[in-house]
């Protein structure tokens, strides 16, 4: 019997147990399996690392300087990344892990551990040949502290902090994940920036100094190639990448007849701009409302037209990004695009660590974030909230983010043409 054998006849006992005892329990899941995990023999010079990630494509971008700096100190190491299904297709290019694994409840939201630990167990079953030395665990739900606890690592990172751990969790306890990791997220971060909370794994847990925090994406040469092609009637403009996405959450959605005005603003004052629509299927009906209304000559419509690999090569030739706090946002900061950001999260709210402007903000390049200057009183009188202080504006479709008008916008751009 194979050491994974041994591991999976043990997850499949505690199952049963579980199923007779009703419920999920971490402290006899860990009394179960310690005794397993001791007894394995581990190499020490090609060390097996798991890397868990439930977040989306933008999260993803984001997490690409640590995936760079973990294949940097662990040089002969076999390397696997589980992703979430729609974060797969981008991460599969990804040169620092040996293979990649898409999971669809890594990135989970519901609350039945017994659940999580068949699916966990199964896919272990079905994926994983040999037991794992080291896991991170870049996932913001409990699904990701099963999966590093079952991979049968013996060092396991966590990179959820406690005070974040309450706006995923609302019955599942901090110390369940503490249970089953070794590792805790240090208190100590460069920056609240999430690209500066991922590396302070690596500054204050390893205690290696990271070399390189810049962001990364990959696409082929054949995906450039086809991008050029595609842009050749618009060589000579200054291309322009609008990012409309974030309509699937609609509070970071500006209003596109706002995007119209904007676009014909600069249209008038400068002949030599094209604008590049992006976005996925989601973004498909605005790029034709704005196509419908401003000529060809000034804008190409590529909404719902393009993979995440063929959108970074579209971005790879483009001069300036302008847009919602999206996906394609982090993709063109990791192209060095200077950027021109619209965000809900209002500018009299208090200054907080946890504010997505704190940690979702353009990485390391030029760029200017409009905010509106209020909050509306609906979202002013959750001030103190965790998720208030999270996302700023609390509403599920477009509202504080209305109150930032064209005159905000174009002015930005002036200041974003100066950079």
């Amino acid at each position: 019997m194979t050491t994974m054998d041994k591991i999976i006849k043990g997850l499949l006992s505690y199952h049963q147990q579980m199923e007779e005892s009703g419920q999920f329990s971490t402290n006899e899941l860990l009394t179960k399996m310690e005794p397993i995990y001791n007894a394995i023999d581990r190499p020490i010079n090609c060390p097996r690392i798991l890397i868990s990630f439930g977040g989306g494509v933008g999260d993803f971008v984001l997490l690409s300087p640590c995936l760079r700096e973990i294949r940097r100190i662990y040089e002969h190491a076999h390397i696997i990344l589980v992703v979430s299904p729609n974060v797969y297709e981008l991460a599969a290019c990804c040169p620092y892990v040996d293979e990649t694994l898409h999971f669809g409840f890594i990135h989970s939201t519901a609350t039945d551990n017994e659940l999580f630990y068949i699916e966990c167990a199964a896919f272990i079953q079905k994926n994983f040949q040999h037991p794992f030395d080291i896991t991170f665990n870049f996932a913001s739900f409990f699904t990701g502290c099963l999966l590093s606890y079952m991979s049968g690592a013996r060092e396991r990172f966590l990179f959820m902090a406690a005070e974040d751990w309450s706006l995923f969790h609302m019955q599942i306890p901090y110390t369940a994940a503490q249970a089953l990791s070794t590792v805790l997220y240090p208190d100590q971060k460069l920056s609240p920036h999430m690209v500066d909370r991922y590396l302070a794994v690596l500054d204050n847990l390893l205690h290696y100094p990271v070399h390189n925090r810049e962001l990364e994406t990959w696409f082929t040469e054949g995906d450039r190639d086809n991008m050029h092609q595609l842009l050749s009637a618009c060589s000579s403009k200054v291309r322009i990448a609008i990012g409309l996405g974030g309509t699937g959450n609609g509070r970071k959605s500006w209003p596109i007849e706002n995007y119209l005005q904007l676009l014909q603003q600069i249209i008038a004052r400068d002949d030599s701009v094209h604008f590049l629509i992006t976005g996925g299927p989601d973004e498909k009906e605005a790029g034709s409302f704005l196509a419908a209304h401003i000529s060809p000559r000034y804008l190409t419509n590529l909404a719902g037209q393009l993979s995440f690999q063929q959108s970074s090569a579209l971005l790879s030739l483009c001069h300036y990004y302008i847009g919602n706090d999206t996906s394609v946002m982090h993709l063109a900061a990791a192209n060095h695009l200077p950027s021109l950001v619209v965000f809900a999260y209002a500018a009299n709210l208090p200054p907080s660590e946890s504010s997505v402007v704190a940690r979702y903000a353009p990485y390391h390049v030029p760029s200017v974030i409009i905010q509106p200057d209020y909050a509306l009183p609906e979202c002013k009188k959750y001030v103190g909230h965790p998720v208030q202080e999270w996302l700023g504006c609390i509403s599920s479709h477009a509202h504080c983010i209305t109150q930032v008008t064209v005159a905000d916008m174009y002015n930005g751009y002036l200041a974003l043409r100066e950079i």
